[in-house]
């Protein structure tokens, strides 16, 4: 019983991850925001995203 409950969770977990990462990946730059102090002070400051 514990071990299907288990595989159950690991399954739906799994998915939600999954989903999570596509939506980041087809959303593009609208998923990036910040709230307006930090996007202050990151503009003050120059702090930018390094892309890999």
């Amino acid at each position: 019983m514990f071990e299907r409950l288990g595989r159950t969770m690991y399954r739906r977990r799994w998915w939600v991850i999954c989903a999570a990462a596509a939506f980041m990946t087809f959303g593009g730059r609208a998923n990036w925001w910040a709230p307006g102090p930090l996007r202050r002070f990151s503009t003050r400051h120059g702090l930018r995203e390094v892309t890999a």
